[in-house]
């Protein structure tokens, strides 16, 4: 038997050979790995079968492509395997639920431990996610790890600290969507899907406006209009005509301006800034969002 780890990316790959007829193989994989948090819940995901775009980045590594092709031929057939998965939890407060939101699951738990597997007759299928709620998950924690030869240990010390917050009425909200030049050919149509989402998800009491830029900016409206039918339709029509032949990306500009304008408006604003990250004038920029972040808060989303 032997195993290797491939090198894309959160893909690791193990080749099995020389085995007689009918013999049965037990592999265990073992790794260390953060859960993420969400909805003030830990989440745990994991994945059935590679990425249709991660099978075509394993399949063009001469040194893989043999190797791995069986399996990804398994991973495309779901009618080939069979699987079951049970997950056994040891938590640092108690546990207060259990549930995943793409399994049909049976659960059992007390305290700081639980147990989870997948109902009769359900499959991994391509991801699984567990999401366990805790009494006390904003509690720093600290996990003491020790190798089965008991040689060395390893210490992971977390801090998810709990932020005080409050819902803000009537929200203003500013689009700026990155349209220089390095955004063209398949950055613009990602860019434009993104934008179009962002605007059809805005809360129904807002302000908004949208903002295009790479050398020079154009603002959709004057000033930021109430969200209905017609405000959101127009908007949504600026963003599907836009083109990426703006120049460079000179975010500080509309920044600035937006800002310069906002002066004794203590109502908080909120940005969002659609871009593929190659700002020019980096630090006038990060000077800028600085300068006024009492008012204002940016939310950048990237394009590759």
């Amino acid at each position: 038997m032997g195993a290797f780890t491939s090198e894309v990316m959160n893909v690791f790959s193990v080749s099995v050979g020389n085995l007689p007829p009918d013999a049965n193989v037990l592999i265990k994989i073992m790794y260390v790995t953060e859960l993420n948090v969400e909805g003030g819940k830990l989440a745990f995901a994991l994945l059935g079968s590679v990425a249709p775009w991660k099978r075509k980045q394993i399949k063009s590594k001469d040194e893989l492509e043999s190797d791995v092709a069986a399996a990804i031929h398994v991973d495309a057939s779901t009618h080939s395997r069979e699987e079951s998965l049970q997950v056994s939890l040891q938590m640092a407060s108690a546990i207060r639920s259990i549930e995943s939101p793409t399994h049909s699951i049976k659960m059992k738990y007390q305290d700081t431990h639980g147990c989870v597997k997948l109902s009769d007759g359900a499959g991994l299928g391509d991801s699984f996610q567990l999401l366990i709620g805790l009494a006390e998950i904003h509690s720093p924690r600290l996990w003491l790890e020790t190798d089965p030869e008991r040689t060395r240990q390893a210490v992971m010390l977390v801090f998810y600290p709990d932020f005080v917050t409050h819902v803000i009425r009537d929200p203003e909200i500013i689009l700026m969507v990155d349209l220089s030049n390095s955004m063209q050919g398949n950055n613009l149509r990602e860019a434009k899907t993104l934008s179009q989402l962002i605007l059809r998800q805005l809360p129904a009491a807002c302000t908004f406006n949208v903002i295009i830029f790479g050398t020079e900016y154009e603002e959709l409206f004057p000033s930021s209009r109430t969200k209905a039918r017609s405000t959101l339709d127009k908007a949504l029509e600026f963003i599907q005509k836009a083109e990426a032949n703006r120049g460079s990306t000179e975010a500080w500009n509309p920044l600035h301006a937006y800002f310069l304008l906002k002066q004794g408006n203590t109502k908080p604003c909120n940005i969002f800034l659609v871009s593929d990250g190659h700002v020019s004038n980096e630090t006038a920029t990060l000077m800028a969002i600085s300068q006024y972040r009492e008012t204002s808060r940016i939310f950048t989303f990237g394009i590759r």
